[in-house]
């Protein structure tokens, strides 16, 4: 059988037909949100034919999980960019501005968390990838505590529940404040309101002085 090679050429602008197509979607995706966006709206935006999307994208919930897993990619970049991605650094002030990344990621990218999270894409094992990624962008929160825990800043409870619990107060947070139903009329940042918060969280998890 002979062999099958790729041309350069082809590949790259195959890559960049779906790179314009990925940067339509996620500027449809901000300004109408999951359920309006659609394969043949962003086909439009980025100047291809309305059936170009289909040589990348089999639905319009593939391209929303893409989107989305782009969206724990940048997510969990923005954590991890505060600790430089030295688990062993992180203390409670670390831990408190990673908090302050993961919230302002959300009020950045209001309807991309909200695809990541509300449930738009079902079932994430569908999608490798997407799993994969949203793993990554969460598994710095458990491996944080666990590093506090070995230091003994924090209480020595399940690290998966403390995990759960940390980011059960973060996504609730976030949720109510971009629904308007906490604080809708103050000019503060999400970052901001959430500070008192976190510090609330923080100092119930931290090991008690004798």
């Amino acid at each position: 059988m002979a062999e099958t090679s790729t041309d350069p050429e082809t590949e790259k602008k195959t890559s960049a037909t779906r790179e314009a197509f990925l940067e339509a979607g996620a500027k449809i995706l901000a300004e109408v949100g999951p359920e309006k966006t659609s394969l043949r709206a962003v086909a439009k935006r980025a100047k291809l034919s309305p059936m170009a999307p289909y040589r990348h994208f089999s639905s319009k919930e593939g391209l929303l999980a893409e989107l989305a897993r782009l969206g724990f990619r940048q997510l969990g970049r923005a954590v991890r960019n505060v600790c430089r991605d030295d688990v062993e650094s992180i203390d409670a002030d670390v831990f408190k501005a990673m908090a302050a990344a993961y919230i302002e990621f959300a009020e950045r990218n209001p309807e991309v968390y909200r695809l990541m999270f509300a449930g738009i894409i079902p079932e994430f094992k569908d999608y490798p990838e997407l799993k994969t990624d949203a793993e990554w962008s969460y598994q710095i929160l458990q491996q944080a505590i666990e590093a506090m825990q070995r230091k003994r800043i924090l209480k020595d409870e399940n690290p998966r529940i403390l995990a759960h619990h940390c980011w059960s107060v973060m996504h609730g947070f976030v949720n109510l404040s971009l629904d308007g139903v906490m604080n809708a009329l103050s000019e503060e940042s999400l970052a901001d309101r959430f500070k008192p918060h976190v510090d609330l969280l923080v100092s119930g998890m931290l090991v008690e002085e004798k």
